[in-house]
């Protein structure tokens, strides 16, 4: 899971699944985000690549303690924070989000990092304000699957972002210089012995007592091309260029011009039955039925 969003992630052995993404004791999937202090802008890997090496770590007395190479550690009060502070009014991709902010200090530590004091950012936190928010309206792409009931925090698209192992494999045996899951971010990776990309064809998942839907596949971006352990983009820039070379979609026609270059790598999902998910738990998915009604678009 990923606490903060663009940061790096946090390895749990196990969480709840529930409507709005992974939740693992007091941390919820994409429940922070950096922003710009000066109008709200939200900050992410594209902007900022350190903000991709920022770790986070969780005390017994609920503090969330930030860790960049060649900086101090900062920690902040999940519990203060969510009680006393004021809240911040962003965006993502023009839709309007809010959260509570966290503080100065962890503002002035991430200022640094980011932008070495260049530009000031805030860390915000979805508190109280920002319990639910309504799925993206994509402007480009009306996804059936997508219900008005499915929820987010501060996630780009989607609740819940699954891959496979098998996929990584494939595309790594193309590659002169592999990379690791982290590149693409997953919540859910499925490993086993399944053909890759085989993640294409399912339309719901079931995990434990937990069972998501697909709502559309993971069109990739440029992101995956920064190094997630030191920020620095690829100079050739992989894994997307070899991506493009085979995993670009041809239907429907619509979508495939909206993402003539964005390669598809993983799905994502939204909640239809909540539950706790284990790692190594025996996972179960239905594939695109012959009833045309069922589409993965």
């Amino acid at each position: 899971m990923y606490p903060i969003k663009s940061a790096y992630g946090v390895s749990v052995q196990n969480a709840q699944l529930s409507l709005n993404g992974l939740t693992a004791g007091p941390l919820q999937d994409r429940s922070f985000m950096v922003v710009t202090e000066k109008d709200g802008t939200f900050v992410t890997g594209r902007q900022a690549g350190a903000l991709l090496g920022v770790k986070i770590t969780l005390g017994d007395d609920h503090t969330l303690t930030l860790h960049a190479h060649g900086h101090d550690a900062v920690k902040v009060d999940l519990q203060s924070t969510i009680k006393h502070s004021r809240t911040i009014e962003s965006k993502i991709w023009g839709e309007s989000v809010r959260g509570v902010d966290c503080g100065d200090m962890v503002a002035q530590w991430l200022s640094a990092v980011l932008y070495k004091g260049e530009t000031r950012v805030r860390l915000i936190h979805k508190g109280g304000v920002m319990e639910r928010r309504p799925p993206r309206k994509l402007h480009y792409y009306t996804f059936p699957r997508i219900k008005d009931s499915d929820s987010l925090y501060y996630q780009d698209t989607a609740a819940i972002h699954l891959t496979t192992v098998t996929s990584l494999d494939d595309l790594n045996s193309r590659l002169d210089q592999p990379v690791t899951m982290a590149n693409f971010r997953p919540n859910i990776v499925v490993g086993g012995t399944i053909e890759p990309f085989t993640e294409d064809s399912w339309v719901a998942v079931r995990v434990g007592n937990a069972v998501i839907r697909k709502i559309k596949p993971s069109e990739r971006c440029l992101l995956t091309t920064i190094n997630p352990e030191n920020g620095e983009r690829h100079p050739d820039h992989e894994p997307m260029k070899t991506l493009r070379s085979y995993r670009l979609i041809s239907q429907p026609s619509e979508l495939a011009k909206t993402w003539a270059a964005k390669p598809v790598f993983g799905a994502h999902f939204a909640l239809d039955h909540g539950g706790e998910i284990r790692v190594g738990e025996k996972v179960m998915a239905a594939t695109v039925s012959a009833n045309p009604h069922i589409s993965v678009f």
